[in-house]
């Protein structure tokens, strides 16, 4: 049970849930793997400027696609593809 609570305990998003405004980010905050996935896209979207990607039209990307791609979600399949693919869209500033 102990290793249980731990694995939850570190499976939150980027983002603290006491903030969270939207359905998709209520979801962020009960899936684990949601919020693994979260970090996972934080990281990716923090390291694309240093591979070369431009901070300032990434941004008003990440923004769209929050607003445009996952918050259209309502369940926890849909975020998961929709995090996966903007994984995938941020690891490509980094692999050309």
């Amino acid at each position: 049970r102990m290793a249980r609570e731990a694995d939850e305990a570190a499976a939150r998003p980027s983002f603290d849930c006491a903030r969270a405004s939207h359905p998709a980010e209520h979801l962020l905050c009960t899936h684990p793997i949601l919020a693994a996935l979260d970090v996972r896209m934080a990281r990716a979207y923090a390291g694309a400027p240093a591979c070369g990607g431009d901070r300032v039209a990434l941004r008003p990307d990440q923004r769209q696609w929050l607003q445009h791609r996952r918050n259209q979600c309502s369940d926890a399949a849909c975020l998961e593809d929709a995090y996966q693919a903007r994984i995938v869209q941020l690891e490509q500033y980094c692999t050309g």
